[in-house]
């Protein structure tokens, strides 16, 4: 559905838009998104200025159906929409302005090349009492002459840094605005004249994977920094380890940081100790991305997630030339994903809730895939996007009705078409059958009787024989239907009879008495 101004003033009301609106043309509204899907639209930006901006999540199912989450009294309190997500609203509507830099003299460019040549190298210095005070003040000054020979990577880095965001590059005095504070430590990080007061600072960036909380209510969960965190400090919106007796601080990479745009959340909305809300649909499906970036509980806050077990639904018509399946993994009633479909998403959305307090089910690829190529070990083929399966010859397509099938019964929901059925049933499997009557001369040989059954019913040998000799599987049966000889079966048989060279005399086989063990095995 289209989502417009009026309508979001229809569903928030007039006070509510009015204030929306203000609160857009403050840019309080950052770092929004916008994801379509499943025939919902999800917007999700932060709203508010300082440490601890709101996290806004709104969710557009339908014309009347709304879900707004929002840590804000009001939406709190009564699940309306508030000021806030009907700002989000406005703001994921609005058409992306083009961003115009501002020209800062012949030194505008934000590239290393357009550094001046004249570039002096800067020390850097900072409060003797950082990083418990004095983060945003700085004390840039001119390297001493002689004291190093050029400028390195990191002057340039820093030099970039200061054409952007003052226009100039020589020695200053900053005062460091809330919004810029994380881009400048990260422009210096590796700079090798950082001074606290008189002491060295050793600046790096890394993995951090700062530990968190979690607590989980049905479907909604709760994350913020776990108080057993020491040595966490911020630098506006990102976090960093310092190392009172190394004098050493590790900022926390753009991963961990918030960089991915894929990612739920960034770790400025976590700073400040409050607890940051969220689904927990949503949660799960970041689990693997939030693993890696911070250091989840091994409980989970309580949380069950584990891969469904999706029953395999078969849906199979055809004839005895050419078969067509279908596959469908059912997770639920509800929740079921056709398998071998290509270039479109399942319209399945993971994870889904399972029959247990707080457990969530992931979707089981591995097991989806096993389905698929038992079919297709069968010799089945995917011929289109849609995931139809196709089996094609008569040989082929008996022995699956025959053999494979009636297992395939055991372990999935087969629906057959009702022409098939009666197919079916005109239909048998044609087995070997080894009988060992006794030994012969000297008890140096065994003799066995070979014969080929079907459904209890002894077939004529010599016409088992003759169809195996010319290469087919099917044959009609003296009652009426077909019968066919698997691959497995002929292809054992046939093995069997080259392998043991038995001679024969009155339609008998005799092995020599050495191969006994080998004939148990196989009449197993």
């Amino acid at each position: 559905m289209e989502i417009t101004e009026q309508w979001i003033g229809k569903a928030a009301g007039g006070r509510i838009l009015k204030e929306a609106r203000t609160i857009v043309r403050l840019g309080k509204v950052m770092n929004v998104t916008r994801k379509e899907g499943g025939g919902a639209a999800v917007f999700q930006a932060s709203v508010g200025s300082g440490n601890r901006p709101l996290r806004v999540v709104v969710k557009v199912m339908g014309s009347t159906q709304v879900k707004n989450l929002c840590s804000c009294a009001m939406s709190r309190s009564t699940g309306a929409m508030c000021e806030h997500a009907a700002a989000v609203l406005l703001a994921g509507i609005q058409p992306k302005e083009k961003v115009i830099e501002k020209p800062s003299g012949r030194n505008s460019g934000a590239q290393k090349g357009s550094i001046p040549t004249e570039l002096v190298p800067l020390d850097i210095r900072l409060s003797p009492q950082f990083p418990h005070e004095g983060t945003r003040a700085v004390h840039l000054r001119r390297a001493k002459e002689g004291s190093i020979t050029s400028a390195s990577d990191a002057d340039h880095a820093l030099a970039v840094w200061l054409l952007q965001n003052t226009g100039q590059v020589d020695a200053t005095m900053l005062s460091l605005p809330e919004g810029q504070v994380e881009g400048f430590y990260r422009a210096v990080c590796g700079h090798a004249r950082i001074q606290r007061g008189d002491i060295p600072l050793n600046l790096t960036a890394g993995k951090l994977r700062p530990p968190l909380e979690m607590e989980v209510d049905a479907g909604l969960s709760w994350l913020k920094l776990s108080d057993a965190s020491g040595g966490l400090i911020s630098l506006g919106n990102t976090l960093a380890a310092w190392d009172e007796t190394t004098g050493r601080m590790l900022l926390a990479d753009q991963a961990t940081g918030g960089g991915d745009k894929n990612s739920l959340f960034s770790t400025g909305d976590l700073i400040g100790g409050e607890w940051l809300e969220m689904e927990t649909a949503q949660l799960i499906a970041h689990l693997p991305v939030l693993g890696d970036a911070y250091q989840l509980p091994d409980d989970l806050g309580g949380l069950d997630v584990r891969e469904g077990v999706p029953v395999i639904e078969l849906e199979i018509a055809g004839s005895t030339r050419t078969l067509q399946a279908k596959l469908v993994a059912a997770y639920s009633s509800k929740d079921r994903v056709r398998l071998g479909v290509s270039g479109s998403r399942s319209a399945v959305e993971f994870p889904i809730a399972g029959d247990e307090l707080n457990q969530w089910l992931v979707r089981n690829p591995d097991y989806e895939q096993s389905a698929i190529a038992r079919l297709m070990e069968s010799g089945f083929q995917i011929l289109d996007a849609s995931g139809a399966l196709f089996l094609r010859g008569e040989d082929e397509v008996i022995d699956f009705l025959t053999t494979t099938l009636p297992s395939l019964r055991k372990q999935w929901k087969v629906n057959t078409e009702e022409k098939l059925v009666h197919v079916e049933s005109n239909l048998g499997r044609i087995t070997p059958q080894i009988d060992m009557v006794g030994g012969g001369s000297g008890n140096d040989w065994l003799a066995c009787d070979v014969s080929w059954q079907c459904n209890g019913e002894v077939l004529d040998r010599d016409t088992v024989r003759r169809l195996l000799q010319s290469g087919g599987r099917t044959m009609a049966l003296p009652r009426g239907g077909k019968a066919v000889i698997s691959h497995f079966d002929a292809e054992v048989m046939e093995g069997f009879l080259l392998d043991s060279d038995p001679r024969q005399e009155d339609g008998r086989f005799y092995f020599p008495a050495r191969q006994s063990a080998y004939l148990q095995r196989l009449r197993a």
